[in-house]
């Protein structure tokens, strides 16, 4: 069961606080999702794991679909949002923290279609997560393309397998993981690089004090060890030849991306 939701004034005082609940996806690796024996793994579980050690104020993580998290925050269930893209839709019921770190979305499409740039998928559908922000940037800047909404991304590739889209837009290191996990590295290449967001917690509108708290927590963790906690789970850029990426294809990267999850895993239950 989750832990009872803050209502205390006093957030400073850690000692009385009550823990607090930390929503996110289910199934977005390698952000947050549920790995061996169904156990919650990623970097939103590692991130705030860290959060709590740094400010001594007990933290428990729920997974849920993605349209659920949010609908959790509206009614209060969630004290705090563990990571998402601010959007004017969301500022409407949310406050926002300080960058927790930047994502790139990219645009796979299918590799046996001639489609070289993202007017060819004209009249097409392109898979995006329900409520997520990949659904109202496309709306926005490209509201000519067919969208097809799904609750969490293993959905969306498994509506690709079923021949239900013919694009997927979502986080890059999400789609290599699952594309490649599904046997599906060598059917859909990536297209393009649409966008680059920054992911930050959020909490309920007017809770000032809640979020200063967030705040104080992530600033007091350091750039260093929120980079750690990045690199354990998403390979920077920079940290491969540029040659190997297109080389290489999906299938290697999830493979990385794959390993790393073990490992990682493995060592934190040592």
């Amino acid at each position: 069961m989750a832990a009872p939701v803050v209502h205390g004034r006093d957030l400073r005082a850690k000692a009385e606080m009550p823990t607090l609940v930390v929503v996110h996806s289910d199934n977005t690796p390698p952000l947050s999702f549920k790995g061996m024996n169904f156990t919650p793994k990623g970097l939103v579980l590692d991130f705030w794991k860290a959060w709590s050690v740094q400010t001594g104020i007990g933290v428990t993580v729920v997974q849920t679909d993605w349209p659920n998290s949010l609908r959790m925050m509206r009614e209060g269930t969630a004290d705090v949002h563990g990571g998402l893209y601010y959007t004017e839709s969301r500022d409407a019921f949310l406050d926002f923290s300080i960058p927790i770190l930047k994502q790139k979305a990219t645009l796979f499409v299918r590799a046996d279609l001639d489609i070289t740039d993202i007017s060819d998928l004209r009249g097409r559908y392109v898979g995006v997560l329900e409520q997520g922000y990949s659904q109202s940037w496309l709306r926005e800047h490209y509201p000519e393309l067919k969208r097809k909404p799904y609750k969490n991304s293993r959905h969306m590739v498994e509506g690709a397998r079923a021949g239900e889209v013919d694009g997927l837009l979502t986080e890059y290191a999400t789609l290599v993981y699952q594309l490649g996990s599904t046997g599906q590295s060598r059917d859909f290449v990536p297209l393009q690089s649409l966008y680059e967001e920054t992911l930050k917690a959020a909490v309920a509108q007017g809770r000032a004090d809640l979020l200063e708290l967030v705040d104080q927590g992530i600033r007091d963790m350091g750039e260093e060890q929120r980079r750690k906690i990045y690199e354990r789970w998403i390979i920077p850029d920079d940290a491969l030849p540029g040659w190997l990426w297109p080389a290489a294809g999906a299938g290697l990267i999830a493979l990385i991306i794959g390993l790393a999850a073990v490992f990682s895993g493995g060592l934190r239950r040592e």
